[in-house]
């Protein structure tokens, strides 16, 4: 299934260099809706996780992207706007 979605690990990553992790949660429908970027030797509770927000309509298409600082394992309790 082809999503379009698109990022470009230098630009959004930043600073991570490249030795990247990429963690990935999906919906019911196996649409993205948490992927979250940290350096390798970074944990799920470390607070730098650059993380992203999907949203979906019921035709699976992307209608907003969001993104924010903090932990992965936070990414559902994060203030998203």
């Amino acid at each position: 299934m082809g999503h379009d979605w698109k990022y470009a690990v230098g630009e959004d990553v930043g600073d991570i260099g490249v030795d990247v992790q990429t963690k990935v949660e999906y919906d019911a429908n196996n649409n993205p809706i948490y992927i979250g970027h940290n350096r390798q030797d970074k944990t799920d509770n470390d607070e730098n996780w650059i993380i992203y927000k999907l949203l979906w309509d019921a035709n699976g298409n992307m209608i907003h992207k969001q993104r924010m600082i903090g932990r992965w394992i936070e990414r559902t309790t994060l203030t998203w706007r």
